[in-house]
């Protein structure tokens, strides 16, 4: 039996990728070392909350809250959206690539203790299905 923690929802992902809008306030040093990374994938955020205000709420909701209890409000949020099949597409693509540039944040050993729950959250997406 596994004693591995379950793979995070696409959900809990996108709480986490959600936590890197508040790095260059809260930890400026470790903004600092990462800045071309965090703002490539908060640039994707900005993208979506302005095109989309059910995502911008929900990004200010779940920034101060945990991974898990983020992940019901990004789900209510994109459960209100209707996305063409291009828009999924797209947001797919662009989460995805947001999520993989800060691969190497999260493997700093200086993660900022706030952040280590979006290591779990972030890294665990690329982790394979069982």
């Amino acid at each position: 039996m596994s004693t591995a923690p379950p793979l995070p929802t696409v959900y809990e992902t996108l709480a986490g990728l959600v936590k890197f809008i508040g790095v260059s306030r809260v930890s400026p040093e470790f903004y600092g070392r990462h800045w071309n990374a965090i703002e490539f994938a908060c640039a994707f955020l900005r993208i979506v909350a302005n095109e989309y205000p059910a995502m911008e709420a929900a990004f200010k909701k779940v920034l101060p809250a945990s991974v898990r209890d983020g992940a019901p409000v990004i789900a209510a949020a994109i459960t209100q959206i209707d996305f063409t099949e291009k828009q999924l597409q797209w947001f797919d693509i662009q989460s995805t690539e947001a999520l993989k540039v800060l691969v190497p944040v999260l493997r700093d050993p200086d993660l900022p203790e706030w952040l280590r729950e979006t290591r779990w959250a972030i890294l665990g997406a690329f982790e394979p299905q069982e």
